[in-house]
């Protein structure tokens, strides 16, 4: 039994953090983030750090031009820093604005993708 459905809630199912965030009409951000789940291949695990936030230091690296660094959620729940190259209140408007790519080597890092800003 989730959380969600808990004797506590009376069978009243409650919105995720993103369902919540969707619902009041957010700020979309389109852009990059370090992405620990491909960080966690690369470097040696840590229990002290299992979600491998020491990594997300990484976007300091971030070789191209981009507008602010946003928090944004996505639909796991994950909160993600972004190096964010356009926003728009829009996410349909975003999918058709371009932004630079990113090259192999930033790939193994870096995700790129819409959020909304949380």
């Amino acid at each position: 039994m989730c959380a969600s459905e808990s004797p506590r809630n009376r069978g009243v199912t409650r919105k995720s953090l993103y369902e919540n965030i969707l619902s009041k009409n957010p700020l979309f951000v389109k852009g990059y983030h370090v992405d620990r789940q491909k960080v966690g291949k690369m470097f040696e695990y840590r229990a002290d750090d299992p979600d491998y936030c020491r990594t997300v230091g990484l976007i300091d690296l971030f070789p191209l031009p981009y507008e602010y660094l946003s928090l944004a959620i996505g639909p796991d729940g994950v909160v993600r820093l972004v190096a964010v190259m356009a926003d728009d209140y829009d996410p349909k408007k975003l999918e058709t604005k371009e932004i630079l790519e990113i090259n192999d080597a930033l790939n193994q890092y870096f995700t790129g993708g819409i959020w909304p800003r949380f």
